[in-house]
């Protein structure tokens, strides 16, 4: 396989149709994406993460995410919304150890309860902008540029792509090319033009990349098999290779 160093960009070597081809199939299999915690909304809309209701609520998720489980996240917040504090205003006003105390069914609550504290401090002082500022989120210690900017792109509504391993790893098998994961996050910016494609497509490839297109990928029920290089060559040998 050919490094993305050999090209200036993946969509050198594919038709950029192949990305139209990826959103249809999103779209068709838009129950498979809700099983994995996605639904498909309005551009604008908080739901995209499993129903939640407000930008604050996908801030709060997003912090707590990382080394959890989705449904214990959900339970979590839905926890703090049931009495009234799933919104950093409300959060701002609690004590970090309150908030640890809210969340203790949460991995690693104690830290990410610091980190809500800050959030919802920060909040105060920039509102609604706080979504959309790369820099100030991510000097909040803890919050790395994938949990950045999926705050951004999900609550924020900006054109943006979080770079992860879900992405680096499923793009590059369906095109061929290694990716890591800025090249990847780069690459689908420039493809995409719209915040509803951009949304569409994290939250497809990262379904594939969960239920799927793992380290041992199930290529034969993967819901974009027809559009992987990977997967055509996987099945043309009848061998389930491994992609480093």
């Amino acid at each position: 396989m050919r490094s993305s160093s050999d090209e200036p960009s993946a969509l050198g070597s594919v038709k950029r149709s192949l990305y139209s081809d990826l959103l249809h199939a999103f779209l068709k299999e838009r129950e498979t994406l809700r099983m994995a915690g996605w639904v498909v909304s309005d551009p604008g809309s908080p739901a995209w993460w499993d129903d939640l209701r407000s930008p604050h609520e996908i801030a709060i998720a997003a912090v707590l995410v990382q080394l959890n489980s989705w449904e214990k996240v959900k339970e979590a917040v839905v926890y703090l919304r049931e009495r009234g504090l799933a919104d950093l205003r409300a959060l701002s006003g609690l004590s970090v150890e309150r908030i640890d105390s809210l969340i203790s069914g949460i991995n690693l609550h104690k830290s990410k309860a610091e980190r809500l504290k800050r959030l919802a401090e920060l909040y105060l002082e920039k509102g609604d902008e706080l979504f959309k500022q790369y820099e100030t989120l991510r000097s909040i210690k803890g919050i790395g540029e994938e949990t950045a900017r999926a705050i951004m792109l999900f609550a924020g509504n900006v054109m943006t792509v979080p770079p992860s391993d879900y992405l680096s790893r499923v793009l590059s098998r369906v095109l061929g090319v290694k990716l890591t994961k800025e090249e990847a996050s780069k690459d689908v910016l420039r493809a995409l033009g719209s915040l509803f494609q951009l949304k569409l497509f994290y939250a497809g490839i990262t379904t594939v990349g969960k239920l799927f297109c793992k380290p041992r990928p199930r290529c034969e029920k993967c819901i974009i098999k027809a559009h992987c290089k990977y997967a055509d060559e996987a099945t043309g040998s009848g061998t389930s290779l491994t992609l480093l």
